[in-house]
């Protein structure tokens, strides 16, 4: 059948909306609209910091890197005991790193803040429109305020398949050689709440005990011609890191096993909320381009593709809620830093019952209620409300018995009502959407 007038005229309006609202040479789909990465003024946590870091309104010691990092977490609310240590090569600042001079992270549910002893702070905050958004505080020495600058380095390791199509963070577990450089040919793991303890932390420290399962921290590797050869033997249920290096320099003597776990699975919800808002903005901003380069009705830009791509994205983030696929520990860990717990569940909500989605088990899985404290995150409640109303609808289904697929075989029907007891009670308006 040749084609008609009015599909070639149709043809002909797509591309002429696909170029000019897809990826040209060099160019990401997020630097265009209607995402604009680099263009639009960030609104996160530190982006609402940065007159005073500039104006010298924030106090702090320039010359005490220590003083200063410890203010920066205060203001911006992220807790000293978050704290969790990588000593592999994989920062810009990679001069200043090695296993006798670890990178120290900390964490909340909206920042993540690097620092180096020597070095400046890095920081990925969490921005309502942009998602992630990544900067490098610099400290000068003198009557020089800070400067917070937005970093392209970063993208270097932060975008692309590792993270989707979305910039975002990441944990890497690499094989270490004795000065930190990852040992290439050996491969590496991006590591998340499904992946096994034994391909986790390798690079990293980590304090806290795991009984008889066995992770890659703690530990250097050697190349071999089959790859890298690592002893998992010798970082094992570590409680003291002072034989590693000089932890006075640091905030914690500790790298606790809970905090990685905790930010792993973290990250892994923050980049699916971020690929998700985009992919779902992005569709519909080009489906109305298109109705109106050709003269049609305003659909809202929910077309079947649309509604295709907020199908497969809710599906994707119920999933990383309901810790789907995560992995079964077989013995007790237990934390190296009780102040990270306490501090951690101590942010609740909790419902009337004293029940809360921060509450940890520790023994067969992460956490006693198997539903993300994500769910009450500021990125959580940024994503366009079709792809919220169809994680709402999807995530119903699932806490009612309605979706009974092995994905979610694990939570038994007992814990799905708990589940739904708490979030009717501290997530108000949750399945006000209603459900198709």
């Amino acid at each position: 059948m040749r084609p008609t007038l009015a599909s070639l005229s149709r043809a002909a309006a797509l591309g002429t909306v696909l170029l000019a609202a897809g990826a040209a040479p060099a160019v990401e789909d997020y630097e265009l609209a209607p995402i604009s990465y680099w263009d639009k003024t960030p609104a996160d946590a530190l982006a609402q910091l940065k007159g005073d870091l500039e104006s010298g309104a924030f106090e702090h010691d320039p010359a005490d890197e220590k003083s200063f990092l410890r203010n920066l977490l205060k203001t911006c609310g992220v807790p000293e005991s978050s704290q969790v240590l990588v000593f592999s090569k994989t920062s810009f600042q990679n001069s200043l790193i090695s296993p006798r001079s670890p990178r120290a992270l900390y964490f909340n549910d909206d920042l993540y803040i690097g620092w180096v002893p020597g070095g400046d702070a890095e920081v990925i905050a969490m921005d309502p429109e942009l998602g992630a958004v990544f900067y490098h505080l610099k400290r000068h020495k003198g009557e020089r305020p800070t400067e917070l600058l937005r970093s392209q380095q970063c993208m270097d390791c932060h975008q692309g398949s590792r993270v989707g199509s979305a910039p975002g963070p990441l944990v890497r577990s690499v094989y270490p050689d004795s000065r930190g450089f990852p040992i290439l040919s050996a491969g590496s793991f991006v590591t998340a709440h499904d992946s096994p303890l034994s391909e986790r932390w390798g690079g990293w420290y980590v304090t806290g005990t795991h009984g008889s399962m066995r992770h890659m921290g703690n530990a250097l590797a050697e190349q071999i011609p089959q790859g890298a050869d690592i002893d998992i033997e010798a970082g094992a249920n570590c409680a003291d890191l002072t034989s590693h290096f000089d932890t006075a320099k640091y905030l914690q003597p500790t790298s606790d096993i809970v905090a990685l776990m905790v930010m792993e699975h973290q990250i892994g919800a923050h980049n699916l909320f971020n690929q998700g808002s985009y992919a779902v903005r992005s569709a519909i901003f080009r489906r109305k381009a298109l109705d109106k380069e050709l003269g049609e009705p305003d659909s809202d830009g929910m077309s079947d593709l649309t509604k295709r791509i907020i199908d497969r994205h809710a599906e994707k983030i119920v999933r990383h809620l309901l810790f789907a696929g995560e992995f079964r520990l077989t013995d007790k860990v237990e934390s190296s830093s009780p102040a990270f717990l306490e501090a951690f569940a101590a942010q609740g909500p909790r419902d009337p019952e004293g029940r809360s989605l921060r509450d940890f088990q520790l023994i067969t899985r992460l956490f006693e209620y198997r539903c993300s404290y994500m769910i009450y995150s500021k990125s959580f409640d940024a994503i366009p409300a079709p792809l919220k109303d169809a994680v709402f609808h999807k995530l119903h289904a699932v806490l009612a018995g309605q979706d009974q697929s092995d994905d979610f075989a694990q939570i038994s029907m007992k814990e799905r009502r708990y589940i739904l007891e708490i979030l009717a009670a501290t997530k108000p308006g949750l399945f006000r959407a209603p459900l198709r």
